[in-house]
């Protein structure tokens, strides 16, 4: 094997194939292993892709010596376990969203992971897309003038068939949350534009009740959250409305508008299935009506979220996009808006906690 190439094991292939085709376009990286719970989808996805190695047992993988780091895609509630363990190995890790299945356990990752001086990154790889990134130029210079208002909607339809099969995103145990946690892009884009989240108020439910079990031979409940409805004010005063459903029949997009002192911004991602196909429009409206295109400094490319946590590993100089401390603080939101819903009260978050080291090498504001 080419000692000058990364070696990363993928754990999880069912979403975790797309972690293996990121990584495999990367000529600095080599996939040496696949891991998932399922003997015949392992070894399927093994030859596929041309990897060696796969099993069912992700202690065989961090076992190997070649291993430089992993790419976490297995269910939510499995995460922290496989982190912990590849950390106490010294390897890197890059992980799924949600980070973990409760805030505190993907706290427990961080701090582990900057104990041992390891790169962590959490995949909101909607970062990547060039105008998102645009967007967040726009914030970032102030093109925007004062915030003022932001709505975010992400209206989808992949659960809103009753007949949809039970899986582990029915699970509150394996995938912590519904919406919340599939869609928690919004989450973090809130915290990457804005910055932290002071309070927040929201309605979640459950559409869909129940789901086919096929393993069971039965209907089983669903134990997550289908639809959530919340306002949130950040820290520095900016009031944000959302609106997240799985359950919008015909309905594929996402949407992102800001309103401030000095003009405006769109993003659209009309096909959550594809999306690269995305619209920015933004401007100020001058006399008559006129509206003035609003324009930021381009930027480089950033890369995939894939290509930066290897860059990373090679060059601690290098930001990984999104780190552990992006998927606490998702998490930290994720947690507030379930008991606001619960208790039909507004929450306050308290500060977030400083970490050293993480804030270096992530886009957080």
């Amino acid at each position: 094997m080419n000692r000058d190439k990364l070696k990363v094991a993928v754990i999880g292939v069912g979403y975790g194939e797309r972690h293996v085709a990121a990584l495999t376009a990367l000529q600095d990286v080599e996939v040496v292993a696949l891991c998932s719970r399922r003997p015949e989808s392992v070894a399927a996805a093994a030859e596929r892709h041309g990897v060696a190695f796969s099993t069912t047992e992700y202690a065989e993988v961090l076992a190997l010596e070649a291993l430089d780091a992993i790419s976490i895609a297995a269910p939510a509630g499995l995460h922290r376990e496989i982190a912990l363990a590849a950390i106490a190995s010294g390897r890197h890790v890059i992980c799924e969203k949600p980070l973990a299945t409760t805030a505190d356990a993907a706290k427990e990752m961080l701090d582990a992971a900057e104990a041992a001086g390891v790169v962590h990154a959490t995949c909101y790889d909607w970062r990547d897309l060039p105008d998102a990134r645009k967007l967040h130029r726009l914030l970032e210079e102030g093109c925007l003038g004062n915030l003022y208002h932001v709505r975010l909607e992400w209206m989808s339809d992949y659960h809103a068939d009753p007949s949809t099969p039970w899986t582990w995103r029915h699970s509150r145990a394996e995938a912590g949350f519904g919406v919340l946690g599939d869609m928690s892009h919004v989450l973090d884009e809130i915290h990457w534009h804005l910055g932290p989240v002071g309070r927040v108020a929201a309605d979640l439910r459950t559409i869909v009740a129940e789901a086919w079990d096929g393993e069971r031979g039965s209907l089983r409940a669903n134990e997550v959250e289908d639809a959530a409805a919340f306002v949130a004010v950040t820290a520095a005063g900016v009031q944000v409305v959302g609106h997240l459903s799985r359950c919008a029949p015909g309905a594929r997009y996402r949407r992102t508008v800001c309103f401030g002192s000095k003009g405006f911004a769109e993003l659209t991602i009309p096909d959550e299935l594809d999306r690269w196909t995305t619209t920015l429009v933004c401007g100020r409206t001058g006399d008559a009506g006129r509206v003035d295109r609003l324009h930021a400094t381009s930027a480089q490319d950033a890369g995939t979220t894939h290509e930066r946590f290897a860059a990373a590993i090679r060059d601690r100089g290098v930001r990984v996009g999104a780190s552990f401390v992006d998927g606490v603080a998702a998490l930290r939101v994720s947690e507030a808006l379930r008991e606001s819903s619960e208790s039909g009260r507004w929450v306050e978050l308290p500060p977030a906690p400083a970490v050293d080291g993480s804030v270096a090498y992530s886009d957080a504001g």
